[in-house]
Protein backbone atom coordinates (compact mmCIF):
# COMPACT_ATOMS: atom_id res chain seq x y z
CA UNK A 1 0.00 0.00 0.00
CA UNK A 2 2.82 2.39 0.76
CA UNK A 3 4.26 1.68 -2.67
CA UNK A 4 0.98 2.57 -4.36
CA UNK A 5 0.73 5.82 -2.41
CA UNK A 6 4.25 6.76 -3.42
CA UNK A 7 3.24 6.14 -7.02
CA UNK A 8 0.30 8.46 -6.56
CA UNK A 9 2.65 11.15 -5.26
CA UNK A 10 4.73 10.93 -8.40
CA UNK A 11 1.57 11.13 -10.48
CA UNK A 12 0.44 14.27 -8.73
CA UNK A 13 3.89 15.82 -9.04
CA UNK A 14 3.85 15.21 -12.79
CA UNK A 15 0.46 16.91 -12.99
CA UNK A 16 1.64 19.83 -10.90
CA UNK A 17 4.56 20.95 -13.03
CA UNK A 18 2.17 22.08 -15.76
CA UNK A 19 1.82 25.41 -13.98
CA UNK A 20 4.39 27.16 -11.86
CA UNK A 21 2.25 27.34 -8.75
CA UNK A 22 1.26 23.69 -8.90
CA UNK A 23 4.63 22.37 -7.85
CA UNK A 24 4.25 23.97 -4.44
CA UNK A 25 0.91 22.37 -3.71
CA UNK A 26 1.53 18.71 -4.55
CA UNK A 27 1.07 16.22 -1.77
CA UNK A 28 -0.71 13.23 -0.31
CA UNK A 29 -4.45 13.14 0.06
CA UNK A 30 -6.07 12.85 3.47
CA UNK A 31 -9.31 11.75 5.06
CA UNK A 32 -11.35 8.74 3.95
CA UNK A 33 -9.55 7.72 0.77
CA UNK A 34 -8.86 4.61 -1.28
CA UNK A 35 -5.45 3.01 -1.86
CA UNK A 36 -4.68 5.60 -4.55
CA UNK A 37 -5.53 8.46 -2.20
CA UNK A 38 -8.82 9.49 -3.81
CA UNK A 39 -12.12 10.35 -2.17
CA UNK A 40 -15.22 8.25 -2.97
CA UNK A 41 -16.25 10.78 -5.64
CA UNK A 42 -12.86 10.53 -7.36
CA UNK A 43 -11.59 13.89 -6.07
CA UNK A 44 -8.43 14.45 -4.04
CA UNK A 45 -8.26 16.48 -0.84
CA UNK A 46 -4.92 17.97 0.20
CA UNK A 47 -4.23 19.75 3.47
CA UNK A 48 -1.77 22.65 3.47
CA UNK A 49 -0.29 24.68 6.31
CA UNK A 50 -0.14 28.45 6.57
CA UNK A 51 0.20 31.05 9.29
CA UNK A 52 -1.74 34.18 10.27
CA UNK A 53 -4.22 33.71 7.43
CA UNK A 54 -6.04 36.95 8.21
CA UNK A 55 -3.01 39.02 7.22
CA UNK A 56 -1.28 36.55 4.90
CA UNK A 57 -3.60 36.06 1.91
CA UNK A 58 -0.97 34.24 -0.13
CA UNK A 59 -1.75 30.79 1.28
CA UNK A 60 -5.42 30.80 0.35
CA UNK A 61 -4.55 32.46 -2.95
CA UNK A 62 -2.18 29.60 -3.75
CA UNK A 63 -4.83 27.06 -2.88
CA UNK A 64 -7.53 28.83 -4.91
CA UNK A 65 -5.28 29.14 -7.97
CA UNK A 66 -4.35 25.48 -7.86
CA UNK A 67 -7.95 24.36 -7.44
CA UNK A 68 -8.94 26.51 -10.41
CA UNK A 69 -6.55 24.65 -12.73
CA UNK A 70 -7.18 21.27 -11.08
CA UNK A 71 -10.95 20.98 -10.49
CA UNK A 72 -10.66 17.49 -9.01
CA UNK A 73 -8.38 18.69 -6.20
CA UNK A 74 -9.56 20.46 -3.04
CA UNK A 75 -7.07 22.10 -0.67
CA UNK A 76 -7.81 22.66 3.01
CA UNK A 77 -5.59 25.40 4.46
CA UNK A 78 -4.77 24.82 8.12
CA UNK A 79 -3.75 27.83 10.16
CA UNK A 80 -0.80 27.84 12.55
CA UNK A 81 0.58 30.54 14.81
CA UNK A 82 3.27 32.67 13.18
CA UNK A 83 5.19 32.86 16.47
CA UNK A 84 5.06 29.13 17.26
CA UNK A 85 4.81 27.76 13.73
CA UNK A 86 7.72 25.32 13.90
CA UNK A 87 6.87 24.16 17.41
CA UNK A 88 3.25 23.44 16.50
CA UNK A 89 4.10 21.82 13.18
CA UNK A 90 6.74 19.52 14.66
CA UNK A 91 4.22 18.47 17.31
CA UNK A 92 1.69 17.62 14.59
CA UNK A 93 4.31 15.70 12.63
CA UNK A 94 5.16 13.67 15.71
CA UNK A 95 1.47 12.95 16.31
CA UNK A 96 0.93 11.93 12.70
CA UNK A 97 -1.60 14.69 11.98
CA UNK A 98 0.47 17.28 10.10
CA UNK A 99 -0.81 18.79 6.83
CA UNK A 100 0.16 17.05 3.60
CA UNK A 101 2.04 20.12 2.37
CA UNK A 102 3.62 22.87 4.39
CA UNK A 103 5.86 25.89 3.82
CA UNK A 104 9.07 26.14 5.82
CA UNK A 105 8.91 29.46 7.60
CA UNK A 106 12.52 29.20 8.71
CA UNK A 107 14.87 27.40 6.34
CA UNK A 108 17.25 26.70 9.20
CA UNK A 109 14.68 24.11 10.29
CA UNK A 110 14.96 22.17 7.02
CA UNK A 111 17.30 19.51 8.40
CA UNK A 112 15.15 19.14 11.49
CA UNK A 113 12.11 18.35 9.38
CA UNK A 114 13.93 16.15 6.89
CA UNK A 115 16.03 14.06 9.26
CA UNK A 116 13.25 11.94 10.86
CA UNK A 117 12.21 10.65 7.42
CA UNK A 118 8.76 12.23 7.57
CA UNK A 119 9.10 14.12 4.28
CA UNK A 120 8.47 12.91 0.75
CA UNK A 121 11.41 12.56 -1.62
CA UNK A 122 11.01 15.26 -4.30
CA UNK A 123 14.21 14.42 -6.19
CA UNK A 124 12.36 13.43 -9.38
CA UNK A 125 10.57 16.78 -9.46
CA UNK A 126 13.72 18.76 -8.64
CA UNK A 127 15.56 17.05 -11.52
CA UNK A 128 13.06 18.51 -13.99
CA UNK A 129 14.13 22.01 -12.95
CA UNK A 130 17.87 21.41 -12.72
CA UNK A 131 18.60 23.99 -15.46
CA UNK A 132 16.09 26.57 -14.28
CA UNK A 133 18.01 29.52 -12.81
CA UNK A 134 14.90 30.69 -10.95
CA UNK A 135 15.00 27.48 -8.91
CA UNK A 136 18.78 27.28 -8.55
CA UNK A 137 18.45 27.47 -4.77
CA UNK A 138 16.85 24.02 -4.86
CA UNK A 139 20.40 22.65 -5.03
CA UNK A 140 20.83 23.82 -1.44
CA UNK A 141 18.10 21.43 -0.28
CA UNK A 142 19.89 18.20 -1.19
CA UNK A 143 20.55 15.87 1.75
CA UNK A 144 22.42 12.64 1.05
CA UNK A 145 21.52 12.93 -2.61
CA UNK A 146 17.80 13.55 -2.04
CA UNK A 147 15.68 16.68 -2.23
CA UNK A 148 12.87 17.11 0.28
CA UNK A 149 11.71 20.68 -0.45
CA UNK A 150 11.37 23.03 -3.40
CA UNK A 151 11.16 26.84 -3.45
CA UNK A 152 7.76 28.37 -4.02
CA UNK A 153 8.67 32.02 -3.56
CA UNK A 154 11.75 34.17 -4.05
CA UNK A 155 11.86 37.65 -2.55
CA UNK A 156 14.15 40.64 -2.81
CA UNK A 157 14.92 42.64 0.32
CA UNK A 158 13.79 46.24 -0.03
CA UNK A 159 13.43 49.30 2.16
CA UNK A 160 9.84 50.42 2.72
CA UNK A 161 9.27 54.02 3.76
CA UNK A 162 6.34 56.19 4.74
CA UNK A 163 6.52 59.36 2.68
CA UNK A 164 4.01 61.17 4.90
CA UNK A 165 6.17 60.71 7.98
CA UNK A 166 9.37 61.64 6.15
CA UNK A 167 7.80 64.77 4.66
CA UNK A 168 6.44 65.83 8.04
CA UNK A 169 9.92 65.46 9.53
CA UNK A 170 11.54 67.32 6.63
CA UNK A 171 13.67 64.33 5.61
CA UNK A 172 14.24 63.40 1.99
CA UNK A 173 12.88 60.07 0.82
CA UNK A 174 15.26 57.37 -0.47
CA UNK A 175 16.32 58.01 -4.05
CA UNK A 176 18.12 54.78 -4.89
CA UNK A 177 21.59 56.03 -3.98
CA UNK A 178 21.52 55.38 -0.25
CA UNK A 179 24.30 53.43 1.40
CA UNK A 180 24.04 51.90 4.88
CA UNK A 181 25.85 55.00 6.18
CA UNK A 182 23.06 57.11 4.67
CA UNK A 183 20.44 54.84 6.21
CA UNK A 184 22.01 55.29 9.65
CA UNK A 185 22.28 59.07 9.18
CA UNK A 186 18.64 59.41 8.14
CA UNK A 187 17.48 57.35 11.12
CA UNK A 188 19.39 59.65 13.44
CA UNK A 189 17.70 62.64 11.83
CA UNK A 190 14.29 61.02 12.19
CA UNK A 191 14.90 60.34 15.87
CA UNK A 192 15.35 64.07 16.40
CA UNK A 193 12.61 65.28 14.07
CA UNK A 194 9.73 62.79 14.31
CA UNK A 195 8.59 63.87 17.83
CA UNK A 196 8.28 67.53 16.79
CA UNK A 197 6.45 66.43 13.63
CA UNK A 198 3.71 64.83 15.69
CA UNK A 199 5.04 61.27 15.91
CA UNK A 200 6.11 61.23 19.56
CA UNK A 201 6.04 57.45 20.01
CA UNK A 202 7.39 56.49 16.60
CA UNK A 203 10.80 54.97 15.92
CA UNK A 204 12.85 55.89 12.86
CA UNK A 205 12.92 52.28 11.64
CA UNK A 206 11.95 48.77 12.62
CA UNK A 207 14.26 45.74 12.60
CA UNK A 208 12.43 42.48 13.01
CA UNK A 209 13.82 39.45 14.83
CA UNK A 210 14.38 37.59 11.55
CA UNK A 211 18.12 38.13 11.57
CA UNK A 212 18.57 35.18 9.24
CA UNK A 213 16.36 36.79 6.60
CA UNK A 214 17.47 40.42 6.86
CA UNK A 215 21.01 41.28 8.09
CA UNK A 216 22.48 37.84 7.41
CA UNK A 217 21.00 37.56 3.91
CA UNK A 218 21.99 41.11 3.01
CA UNK A 219 25.54 40.60 4.29
CA UNK A 220 25.88 37.41 2.27
CA UNK A 221 24.64 39.11 -0.90
CA UNK A 222 27.04 42.00 -0.52
CA UNK A 223 30.16 40.03 0.31
CA UNK A 224 29.76 36.91 -1.85
CA UNK A 225 32.69 35.17 -3.54
CA UNK A 226 31.96 35.38 -7.24
CA UNK A 227 28.55 35.96 -8.76
CA UNK A 228 25.06 34.60 -8.29
CA UNK A 229 23.94 31.77 -6.05
CA UNK A 230 27.17 29.82 -6.51
CA UNK A 231 29.27 32.74 -5.31
CA UNK A 232 27.10 33.17 -2.25
CA UNK A 233 27.19 29.47 -1.51
CA UNK A 234 30.99 29.44 -1.72
CA UNK A 235 31.12 32.11 0.96
CA UNK A 236 28.37 30.66 3.12
CA UNK A 237 29.91 27.20 3.22
CA UNK A 238 33.47 28.46 3.63
CA UNK A 239 33.12 28.44 7.42
CA UNK A 240 34.35 32.04 7.67
CA UNK A 241 31.44 34.16 8.86
CA UNK A 242 33.37 37.37 9.50
CA UNK A 243 31.41 38.94 6.65
CA UNK A 244 28.46 39.18 9.04
CA UNK A 245 30.23 41.57 11.41
CA UNK A 246 29.51 44.88 9.59
CA UNK A 247 25.77 44.22 9.35
CA UNK A 248 25.49 42.96 12.91
CA UNK A 249 27.44 45.97 14.18
CA UNK A 250 25.14 48.32 12.28
CA UNK A 251 21.97 46.71 13.61
CA UNK A 252 23.27 46.53 17.18
CA UNK A 253 24.51 50.14 17.12
CA UNK A 254 21.10 51.30 15.89
CA UNK A 255 19.44 49.32 18.64
CA UNK A 256 21.69 50.88 21.28
CA UNK A 257 20.92 54.35 19.90
CA UNK A 258 17.20 53.54 20.19
CA UNK A 259 16.62 54.03 16.49
CA UNK A 260 14.54 50.84 16.55
CA UNK A 261 12.94 48.62 19.13
CA UNK A 262 15.42 46.32 20.81
CA UNK A 263 15.62 42.66 19.84
CA UNK A 264 14.66 41.61 23.38
CA UNK A 265 11.61 43.90 23.40
CA UNK A 266 10.41 42.63 20.04
CA UNK A 267 10.92 39.01 21.07
CA UNK A 268 9.29 39.34 24.48
CA UNK A 269 6.29 41.33 23.28
CA UNK A 270 5.99 39.40 19.99
CA UNK A 271 5.88 42.69 18.12
CA UNK A 272 5.16 42.43 14.40
CA UNK A 273 6.37 44.53 11.51
CA UNK A 274 2.73 45.07 10.54
CA UNK A 275 1.97 46.66 13.90
CA UNK A 276 5.00 48.94 13.66
CA UNK A 277 5.21 50.06 10.05
CA UNK A 278 1.54 49.62 9.19
CA UNK A 279 0.38 51.92 11.99
CA UNK A 280 3.06 54.59 11.61
CA UNK A 281 5.08 53.56 14.63
CA UNK A 282 8.13 53.30 12.37
CA UNK A 283 8.96 55.37 9.31
CA UNK A 284 11.25 52.83 7.64
CA UNK A 285 11.24 49.06 7.32
CA UNK A 286 13.79 46.73 5.68
CA UNK A 287 11.71 43.74 4.63
CA UNK A 288 11.04 41.37 1.75
CA UNK A 289 8.87 42.19 -1.25
CA UNK A 290 6.37 39.61 0.00
CA UNK A 291 5.18 42.18 2.57
CA UNK A 292 3.49 44.32 -0.09
CA UNK A 293 0.52 41.94 -0.29
CA UNK A 294 -0.20 41.69 3.45
CA UNK A 295 0.33 45.43 3.89
CA UNK A 296 -2.10 46.29 1.10
CA UNK A 297 -4.57 43.82 2.57
CA UNK A 298 -4.24 45.45 5.98
CA UNK A 299 -4.80 48.88 4.48
CA UNK A 300 -7.92 47.70 2.66
CA UNK A 301 -9.31 46.13 5.82
CA UNK A 302 -8.51 49.19 7.94
CA UNK A 303 -6.02 47.38 10.19
CA UNK A 304 -3.15 49.47 8.88
CA UNK A 305 -3.06 53.24 8.61
CA UNK A 306 -4.78 54.35 5.42
CA UNK A 307 -2.33 56.44 3.42
CA UNK A 308 -2.53 57.59 -0.15
CA UNK A 309 -1.10 54.91 -2.42
CA UNK A 310 1.76 56.99 -3.72
CA UNK A 311 2.74 57.97 -0.20
CA UNK A 312 3.68 54.44 0.78
CA UNK A 313 6.73 53.53 -1.21
CA UNK A 314 9.66 51.25 -1.20
CA UNK A 315 13.25 51.75 -2.27
CA UNK A 316 15.86 49.12 -2.98
CA UNK A 317 18.06 48.42 -0.02
CA UNK A 318 21.53 49.86 -0.16
CA UNK A 319 24.69 47.84 -0.41
CA UNK A 320 27.71 47.49 1.87
CA UNK A 321 27.76 49.71 4.97
CA UNK A 322 31.37 50.59 4.20
CA UNK A 323 30.54 52.30 0.93
CA UNK A 324 29.95 56.03 0.79
CA UNK A 325 28.24 56.34 -2.57
CA UNK A 326 26.28 54.31 -5.06
CA UNK A 327 23.80 51.55 -4.45
CA UNK A 328 22.67 48.14 -5.60
CA UNK A 329 19.88 45.91 -4.42
CA UNK A 330 20.44 42.80 -2.38
CA UNK A 331 21.01 39.88 -4.71
CA UNK A 332 20.58 37.27 -2.01
CA UNK A 333 16.87 36.61 -1.89
CA UNK A 334 14.80 35.17 0.88
CA UNK A 335 13.39 31.91 -0.36
CA UNK A 336 10.56 29.97 1.17
CA UNK A 337 9.99 26.35 0.33
CA UNK A 338 7.14 23.93 0.33
CA UNK A 339 7.56 20.32 1.23
CA UNK A 340 5.21 17.38 1.44
CA UNK A 341 5.30 14.75 4.10
CA UNK A 342 6.12 11.15 3.38
CA UNK A 343 3.85 8.18 3.84
CA UNK A 344 6.62 6.09 5.33
CA UNK A 345 6.81 5.35 9.03
CA UNK A 346 8.73 7.71 11.24
CA UNK A 347 11.44 6.46 13.62
CA UNK A 348 8.91 6.50 16.44
CA UNK A 349 6.75 4.03 14.57
CA UNK A 350 3.86 6.40 13.91
CA UNK A 351 2.65 6.88 10.37
CA UNK A 352 1.55 10.13 8.76
CA UNK A 353 -2.18 9.92 8.28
Amino acid sequence: MLRRKASRLRCLFSMAVVCAIGLTLTACGSGSVDADGRNPDGSVTISMAGWTLSTRPEFQALADAYEKTHPNVHIDVKEYSADDYDKQLIADLSAGKAPDVFPMKNLKMYYTYASPGALADLSDVAAQYADNDNLAVAKDYVIDGKTYALPYRVDATVLYYNRTMLDAAGVDAPDGTWTWDDYLSVCRQLKRKLPTAGYKDAYPTYHHTSFQAIPQAIALAQQSKGTGIEGQNDLFFSGDYSYLKPMYKLFLDMQHEELTLSYNTVSASKTTYQSQFGTEKAALLPMGTWFMGPLADQQNSGEATQVIQDELNMAQSSSSPTRTSGTRSSTRSTTRSYTSRSRSRSPSGSRCS
